[in-house]
């Protein structure tokens, strides 16, 4: 680029004349690449295009720009068939992450089970202060404490609509409580038809999808399905575990229960008939401690204690890959059943890719130390039990 002095009002042949006036000196940048003239006027500060030598260099930009348009779309396209950029989103965006939008605050043990009602309104949460506290999820406001007693890690359920919790405390048999009352209903569940006789020894408790009936866990390992309304037994008894069990999972449709024992065992029954449909060889040793089925039914996640996550296909009983190495002590399905997040105390919270077994984000929150997750089967509520005894709320939109 060369620059040159000339007098006012000097221009080329076209220019328009310059008024009389004080004799001030403008300024010519003549740009080598373009032949455009640039008329600075010092008086006014303002610039001004003054005219184009040849009309034609505007084609040629024109052209060399669309086709270098062409050349990067063409690049981006490759790049993104070969998998080098994603096929969705800005590669400038930041990364999605989980917003945290609440805490809460109360329990002063530890958090040994937590459990959304169908609805996703209601968040019953268990701890080892011998409580269940009972919380309005979506205002993140406490509805009240339940003296329940000692409740073990999967002890606790909500129904569908919200309004009975279920629980499982060690010694006590199971006992169902009113939300708005915050009263037991009736007696606890005994070993003899009605509400009298030997406590049951359970371990877990699953309400049905139509939250009529309520799946117990038994330390003698049978499982047994109860009339809510009537507290009242339904049918035979599951039988098939050797050990207690420690887990349960219904089916969307209510059809299909999976339960855990404690010899790392996984078994599927049909509700209906009380009939096993298959047992998962887990090839592993310890138990599973946390079950979660896809809202569609068809995979199972199962979280085997100290070792590993397994995905499993529920029909075929094949497992779903290679497992995910991570310890985990509880999980679940998001309400669209593309991710599942786990929880373990040493690695913290983490969202996972059903279909490729991938973590999707870095761990959620800074803090490594939690125990139980729950995901809201509405919308996009996650809710992680700390160490701390604290309940943390997440919106995990965008991360779908």
């Amino acid at each position: 680029m060369r620059v040159a002095e000339v007098p006012a009002g000097a221009g080329e042949a076209d220019d328009p004349p310059v008024p009389a006036g004080p004799q001030v000196k403008n300024t010519v940048t003549v740009s080598a690449k373009t032949d455009m003239v640039v008329l600075a006027k010092t008086i006014s500060g303002g610039v001004h295009h003054h005219g184009w030598r040849s009309p034609r260099v505007l084609l040629i930009g024109a052209a060399a720009g669309a086709m270098l348009l062409v050349v990067a779309l063409v690049l981006v396209r490759w790049l993104t068939d070969s998998g080098a950029l994603p096929a969705t989103g800005n590669p400038l965006a930041p990364p999605a992450t989980a917003r945290e939008t609440g805490i809460l605050s109360g329990h002063t043990g530890m958090i040994t089970g937590m459990k959304f009602s169908g609805n996703g309104q209601v968040l019953a949460t268990a701890s080892m202060d011998k409580t269940v506290r009972l919380w309005d999820a979506p205002n993140h406001r406490e509805l009240g404490t339940l003296a329940t007693g000692l409740v073990n890690p999967n002890g606790v359920a909500v129904s569908q609509d919200g309004r009975t919790v279920a629980v499982a405390p060690s010694g006590r048999g199971v006992q169902l409580w009113d939300v708005a009352s915050r009263k037991q209903l009736g007696e606890s569940l005994s070993e003899t038809e009605g509400m009298r006789g030997m406590p049951i020894m359970a371990m877990a408790v699953e309400f049905s999808p139509d939250s009529r009936l309520l799946a117990v866990g038994e330390l003698s390992g049978q499982v047994r399905l109860w009339d809510v309304a009537s507290h009242r037994r339904v049918g035979k008894p599951l039988v098939g575990h050797t050990s207690g069990v420690f887990a349960m999972a219904f089916s969307a449709d209510g059809r299909v229960l999976a339960t855990s024992g404690g010899n790392a065992t996984v078994r599927l029954w049909d509700v209906t008939s009380y009939q096993q449909l298959g047992q998962l060889p887990l090839g592993s040793f310890g138990f599973v401690q946390s079950l979660a089925l896809s809202p569609d039914g068809r995979t199972l996640a199962c979280a085997v204690s100290g070792l590993n996550t397994q995905l499993w296909d529920v029909a075929s009983r094949q497992r779903l890959g290679e497992p995910i190495n991570n310890s985990a002590t509880s999980l679940g399905f998001s309400s669209d059943g593309k991710r599942l997040v786990t929880a373990s105390a040493g690695q913290g919270v983490q969202l996972w890719d059903v279909a490729s077994r991938e973590p999707r984000g870095d761990p959620i929150g800074s803090n490594p130390a939690a125990t139980h997750v729950s995901y809201s089967p509405v919308g996009q509520t996650l809710a992680t039990g700390m160490l701390d005894n604290s309940v943390r709320l997440w919106d995990m939109t965008g991360l779908g």
